[in-house]
Order: C-alpha cells, then sequence, then structure tokens
C-alpha cells in the first residue's frame, strides 16, 4: 500500500491471512483484505492482538466472524480456516502513531445478504439459558383481537370525507 486510503467504507475479500510476530516478538493475526479504491485494486492488513484481555477477545470475535472455527491457532497458522468466499465491508480510518499517518480498520462486517443461519447442531448450545416462554406469552396475548369491533364502521357521506 503505497498511499493512504480515503477514510469510508469498502467492500472487500481475504486475500492472504496467518500468524506474524509484533515487534516485541509477541504472535498476533493478520488478516490482508483486498479492496477496490477509486477504481484501482488495493490491499489493506487488519492485525488482531492476542494478548490477554480485551484485545483477545476483539480478535477472536473477529476471527469467528470471519469464519474461523477452531478453538486454537494451528489451522490459521497453516493458511486454512478463514471464509474467504465472502465479502466484507471494511470500515478504514486514517490514524497517527508516533507522528506517522497510517491506515486503520476500525470495523469489519458482512456484505448484506452474506450471513447466514445457525447450523442445526448449534442450536442449542446458542441459545443455552435463554427462556423467552413469557415474553412470548405477553406478546401473544397484545395481538389477540376481540372478534367484534371497538368503533363501529362508518360509510363515507361525501368525496370530500376522506379520514385522513
Amino acid at each position: 500500500m503505497s498511499n493512504l486510503i480515503p477514510t469510508g467504507v469498502y467492500e472487500g475479500e481475504i486475500e492472504t491471512y496467518g500468524i506474524m510476530k509484533t515487534k516485541q516478538g509477541k504472535p498476533m493475526v493478520a488478516v490482508d483484505f483486498k479492496i477496490e479504491v477509486d477504481g484501482h485494486e488495493d490491499f489493506i492488513r487488519w492485525f488482531g492482538s492476542l494478548n490477554a484481555g480485551m484485545a483477545r477477545e476483539i480478535t477472536t470475535k473477529t476471527l469467528a466472524d470471519l469464519g474461523y472455527k477452531e478453538t486454537t491457532l494451528t489451522s490459521l497458522a497453516d493458511g486454512c480456516g478463514l471464509d474467504n468466499t465472502r465479502k466484507y465491508f471494511l470500515t478504514i480510518s486514517v490514524d497517527e502513531y508516533q507522528g506517522k499517518r497510517r491506515n486503520k480498520i476500525d470495523w469489519i462486517n458482512l456484505t448484506k445478504g452474506t450471513s447466514s443461519f445457525v447450523s442445526p447442531k448449534d442450536v442449542a448450545s446458542l441459545l443455552t439459558g435463554i427462556d423467552i416462554g413469557a415474553d412470548m406469552q405477553l406478546a401473544m396475548q397484545s395481538t389477540q383481537r376481540d372478534t367484534v369491533p371497538k368503533v363501529p364502521a362508518t360509510t363515507m357521506t361525501d368525496a370530500n370525507d376522506i379520514p385522513f
């Protein structure tokens, strides 16, 4: 990437990914996305921290959003596991750090129409602890209507008597 990509939302697809080392020698996840900028192909890299805490939570959530289904990073290190058949919306900004300006991916979201339903075998574990029985009963009660209208219908007396 020779020039800064203007701030905005871009549609992109995964090009390559794997594990890299930080300057301190710690492992991190890297995903390269191919995007189109002003009619030209460009690339931008997303970095995911594996440091304990919120940084790792964000990284693992993002990996799951990108289709990763493993519980270790071995497959990712082998270049396997992310869904490179989908397109993603990338929210890109320009960040300044230590006097240098660089692009940064702020958000990665699925493009419209590409989200998928949870597989039937995963539904039970996903819904563990969620009980909507009482809420559904209230909702169904509020939608029940009397068979007799509460206000009698009236007829229009002339063409100018429009009720709206």
